[in-house]
């Protein structure tokens, strides 16, 4: 960038940028040093078409520090985080929230049949999650229901993580 100027100045211009080279977008985004931006034009939507769902891998496989659930733009893995953080899936309908829980649940499958991660899966419409219900209650837990038993799951997983011992 010129002295003075600012990124948000050629976010306000991204739009103008975008038809002058043709692109359906342009991203701003700032550069690895101060003062240096990167322009990215996108010229077609790499994600219009759904991809095959990834393998299954391997439990060793599995890093719970960046769970592969998709690809990105690029080509690239996209990675999900779930040691150590709380996971937030929002969007309006249609959006493909459920795509991201259940490619989760997936990348997830070999940890599960290990014994070493649960999923408590609640569902008070009993939609997104309910034909995995048979999965949830041997891998974990499952509620659907609204008397009680979604309350009582959450108080469980408040109560914080379970310790199983074996032996004597």
């Amino acid at each position: 960038m010129l002295k003075g100027q600012a990124p948000d100045a050629w976010e306000r211009v991204a739009v103008n940028l975008a038809h002058g080279f043709g692109a359906t977008l342009v991203r701003v985004r700032d550069g690895d040093r101060p003062g240096r931006i990167w322009l990215e034009f996108v010229r077609t939507d790499a994600l219009a078409e759904p991809i095959a769902a990834l393998p299954v891998p391997d439990a060793s496989q599995v890093d719970l520090s960046g769970v592969v659930i998709g690809r990105c733009e690029d080509g690239s893995p996209w990675r999900l985080r779930l040691l150590g953080t709380h996971v937030l899936i929002a969007g309006a309908t249609g959006a493909g929230k459920g795509s991201v829980i259940w490619s989760t649940i997936r990348a997830l499958l070999p940890l599960m049949r290990a014994g070493l991660v649960e999923v408590w899966a609640i569902d008070p419409k009993r939609m997104e999650l309910s034909f995995g219900r048979v999965l949830f209650e041997r891998y974990g837990r499952y509620s659907d229901d609204p008397k009680g038993g979604m309350v009582d799951l959450l108080e469980d997983a408040a109560e914080g993580p379970r310790v199983f011992r074996t032996g004597a």
